[in-house]
């Protein structure tokens, strides 16, 4: 490409060679000294030749770096928008998990309290609102990557239809009397520890997604200096 060419040209002061008066020029010349071919099976093989052993082998390393370092700066993946999307989220609710046992501690608690029903403090009702959550935000995350139409997406949409439907039958009960308070504070906690987890969850699969669609560029022979000269009827370039 013409931002690995003038890259390299930078790298080994092309435009200082003779006849070289334009970045035109300058990539000409690299284009003659320069051969670069893919196989079938896979694999590239960059070739370099000049009347230097060490630039050659110099130069056809340099692309190797060059092509690691472009597809850094490329648009990151699928796998890397949402591992980065998931990040922000678990660090936000891990956040608001801290501060909702914060106000859970600080609640007084009576002994009735205590010995709590988990339906009536609401326990099941903060663990659907907290898996509604993380499934909107997965459906957020694959709506980077997935049409709406994609089996996995319906899929997704129809889990989180069948959690709210579930939600709605018990989502207007609401805590009264003296632990009201408690109870609410309770329901917040158990809200944000259910959501931490399956976001986390979510996390940790984005990471292992990425790892696994990352660019492969693996190094099978690293160039090294030629013990014999290139056999040619013309010398491509002198420098």
């Amino acid at each position: 490409s013409r931002t690995i060419a003038d890259r390299m040209i930078d790298r080994f002061s092309l435009m200082d060679l003779p006849d070289v008066e334009i970045r035109e020029d300058a990539r000409d010349v690299l284009e003659k000294v320069t051969g670069i071919s893919a196989g079938r099976d896979g694999l590239i093989t960059i070739k370099v030749v000049s009347k230097i052993p060490r630039l050659s082998a110099a130069m056809a390393n340099a692309y190797v770096e060059e092509l690691s370092s472009l597809t850094d700066r490329l648009a990151v993946t699928e796998a890397q928008e949402r591992r980065q999307f998931l990040e922000k989220e678990v660090a936000k609710t891990k956040e608001n998990l801290a501060k909702a046992e914060i106000a859970l501690g600080g609640s007084g608690v009576s002994e009735n309290t205590l010995k709590f029903n988990p339906v009536t403090m609401g326990q099941g009702i903060a663990t659907l609102k907290a898996q509604i959550m993380a499934k909107e935000l997965q459906l957020t995350s694959m709506r980077g990557y997935l049409t709406e139409n994609s089996p996995s997406f319906r899929l997704a949409q129809q889990e989180l239809a069948a959690l709210r439907a579930q939600l709605g039958k018990y989502e207007n009960t609401q805590p009264a009397g003296k632990d009201a308070e408690y109870i609410n504070r309770y329901r917040e906690f158990k809200y944000q520890e259910v959501l931490f987890e399956q976001i986390s969850k979510q996390f940790e699969l984005a990471k292992i997604d990425e790892v696994r669609d990352g660019a492969v560029i693996q190094i099978v022979d690293v160039a090294v200096t030629p013990e014999r000269n290139e056999r040619m009827a013309k010398p491509l370039f002198a420098f």
